[in-house]
């Protein structure tokens, strides 16, 4: 067996969700792992938030290493390939690594399993893989992205002192909470007491909320607010950026789009404020290095170009209104494909009415993995008057749209989700979509 396969299978050995709160299981299995004093030592970040998060991170990690900052990067899930998952000073972790200390983890795992009768979900065993890669490579600043929330996700045993919220929508209410304010208070909870917070893509009435829940804990609250994108007007995707401290500088990212602005705005945000607390400098030069080079698989990224195929894998209801807003602003006159398929559970509705609202034609599939059946999108795409396709085989339904866009000069637009965008960009891009189905 290769290093991969073998990691992957005890990846797969885990059940998806662990015994109940991980806490005090997470706490121990640190003491066992000896990981409490580079814990200490680290200086760290957590990201949470509905939407964003895994962009975030990644810029922010980007941005760090070009200012010279040796960094650790653990976000999930992965789009294509599973070792994205892992990223060292701005490169990928190995699989003979990710094997090596998995294996080795495992015997103590097991013993804090016997001793508090609790099992280790999958999360967690991926988490803990992070830290010991992060120590062995002698990492000096972690950022992790986290699970579900705060409160009770691996991050809140971290104790990091500077955390960001990208975003807050309604998602996985039976544990977090029935609205946004007791969900965004839930994902605060992951950073510490007395820290630095960054808030992302909030509303003004739920950004009154959180200044007051900050509050209570002493939390230091910022807003990528703070600082200003400015499109220019005769070029596509360029813009102006001014920081609160009067540094000014252009960026021409490779992503576009309201979420990818507001993305932008939060990684600089906590870029700045760590800068400043920390005591290193992030000079304009950085920032554009970072931010133009800047690529993040599935998220309004450039698939093919002949004809232009663009995946997202937007799936809530604010998602899917910001990823049409942002192709209705930037293609005004173009003539637009979507090819869409949902994941199990989620509602139909808004992706329906936004369809209606913008595609030429619609294209409806499934993704093999925790895709719902697609004949309740597709009859709602077409009470909205839209021409469209329904295919059970995804390969079929991308040759469709792929077809109808030449014929016709359209932008092809992916979106409903992780695994039908990844599933999508595997058979554009010709890979093997073995790894996309793990978690």
């Amino acid at each position: 067996m290769t290093d991969k396969t073998q990691f992957l299978a005890l990846t797969k050995s885990f059940a998806k969700f662990g015994s109940g709160i991980c806490l005090e299981r997470l706490q121990l299995a640190i003491t066992y792992l000896s990981l409490e004093a580079y814990i200490e030592s680290v200086e760290k970040l957590v990201i949470t938030g509905t939407n964003g998060k895994g962009s975030v991170a990644k810029l922010s990690n980007r941005i760090l290493c070009q200012a010279g900052r040796s960094t650790g990067l653990f976000t999930s899930p992965h789009f294509l390939e599973f070792n994205e998952r892992f990223t060292v000073n701005g490169e990928h972790v190995n699989y003979a690594t990710l094997n090596q200390i998995a294996q080795d983890i495992v015997p103590h795992l097991a013993k804090v399993e016997a001793t508090l009768n609790e099992k280790f979900g999958v999360f967690e065993f991926l988490y803990l893989v992070a830290l010991c890669v992060f120590k062995q490579q002698k990492v000096e600043l972690i950022i992790m992205e986290a699970g579900i929330g705060g409160r009770y996700d691996p991050i809140r045993v971290l104790k990091s002192h500077f955390a960001v919220l990208t975003s807050v929508d309604l998602e996985h209410c039976d544990i977090l909470g029935s609205s946004k304010e007791l969900i965004a208070f839930d994902k605060i909870d992951g950073c510490a007491h007395g820290g630095t917070l960054v808030v992302g893509n909030v509303d003004a009435h739920l950004k009154s909320k959180v200044k007051a829940y900050t509050k209570l804990t002493e939390i230091q609250c910022h807003f990528n607010s703070d600082v200003r994108l400015e499109k220019q007007a005769n070029a596509f995707n360029q813009y102006k950026v001014s920081l609160s401290n009067n540094t000014h500088f252009t960026i021409a990212p490779k992503t576009f789009g309201q979420f990818a602005e507001e993305n932008i705005k939060t990684a600089i945000s906590i870029s700045e404020v760590m800068a400043k607390a920390l005591g290193f400098a992030i000079t304009a030069d950085d920032y554009t290095r970072a931010i133009d080079g800047f690529i993040n698989d599935g998220r309004l990224s450039l698939v093919c170009d002949a004809p232009k195929i663009f995946v997202d894998s937007a799936h809530t209801d604010e998602s899917f209104t910001m990823l049409f807003d942002s192709i209705k602003q930037d293609f005004p006159t173009q003539h637009i494909v979507i090819l869409a398929g949902i994941s199990k559970g989620r509602d139909q509705t808004v992706l329906a009415e936004r369809i209606g609202e913008l595609a030429q034609y619609c294209v409806v599939s499934k993704a093999s993995f925790k895709g719902a059946e697609p004949e309740l999108l597709y009859n709602k795409v077409k009470n909205k008057g839209v021409a469209a396709s329904m295919w059970s085989d995804l390969k079929q339904a991308v040759e469709d749209a792929k077809a109808y866009a030449q014929q016709h000069n359209a932008i092809i637009f992916v979106c409903g989700g992780l695994f039908f965008a990844g599933e999508v960009s595997a058979i554009l891009l010709n890979k093997s979509n073995q790894d996309i189905y793990l978690y």
